[in-house]
């Protein structure tokens, strides 16, 4: 949760701040946050009850082909707004749109021992 919340606090203060060392510094720690969760996240579905080899092999094919389906609509949408209302209107759907990594960490399942 932490993470996707300082990815959107640091594309904030990415886009909006004139220092362009402090741009590059929040454009560094954004891929820092976006990678940290990466293991742990993959790792959910393999340890839900009842996952077996087969389902989990169906769970993350569908996952990534969602989510690279997902991924082009939405660039593809930021780039017509980009074109027809300028880069600050675009960026800011971007950043709008970050917002859903840190939403969705409150949909996860609990996994692990209790």
């Amino acid at each position: 949760r932490i993470s996707g919340l300082c990815m959107t606090l640091l594309g904030a203060l990415m886009f909006y701040t004139e220092n362009g060392v402090l741009s590059a510094i929040a454009a560094f720690l954004i891929g820092v946050f976006m990678f940290l969760p990466v293991s742990s996240l993959m790792m959910i579905p393999q340890e839900l009850p009842g996952m077996t080899p087969a389902k989990l092999t169906v769970i993350m094919g569908i996952f990534w082909a969602l989510s690279y389906i997902i991924e082009t609509i939405a660039y593809f949408i930021i780039g017509l707004i980009i074109d027809y209302s300028g880069y600050t209107m675009g960026l800011n759907l971007a950043l709008i749109m970050s917002i859903t990594f840190f939403i969705g960490s409150f949909l996860l399942p609990e996994t692990g021992k209790k």
